[in-house]
């Protein structure tokens, strides 16, 4: 039996929470989700969690607290900063990429324009996550 894996998505657009549910559903194997609008719960449900999500994935284009902001946070924490952080966004600038990696990220998907894209993107960050062993 094939276990869960756990991905909460953190992200102010709720069309883009919605989407990204249902490319988690079109992936077909056992996946759990939680969404956040913001950073501020996302932040007090984690550090209050008994279980950790598997995978966080992270818009970074928020008002209030930004994705970066949060990542710092997530990596500062000694409980969350093994949370596997996947930037999930439109913003290609590489120079913004490259500061999200030296702040911890694991990985980077640009949203796609089609359902099958993003269905796609995910899988590969999920199974390149796992075969890491993590």
């Amino acid at each position: 039996m094939e276990k869960t894996i756990s991905v909460m998505y953190i992200d102010d657009d709720e069309e883009d929470i919605a989407l990204f549910q249902e490319a988690l559903v079109d992936i077909g194997s056992p996946i759990s989700f939680q969404s956040f609008s913001n950073g501020f719960d996302a932040l007090n449900y984690l550090e209050q969690a008994i279980t950790l999500p598997d995978y966080l994935f992270l818009d970074v284009n928020m008002p209030r607290m930004s994705g970066k902001e949060i990542l710092i946070h997530l990596k500062k924490d000694s409980k969350l900063k093994s949370i596997p952080v996947i930037l999930f966004t439109t913003s290609n600038f590489e120079h913004e990429v490259k500061a999200f990696f030296r702040e911890g990220a694991s990985g980077f998907i640009h949203k796609g324009i089609t359902l099958a894209q993003i269905r796609d993107d995910i899988a590969g960050a999920l199974k390149l996550n796992k075969s890491s062993g993590n």
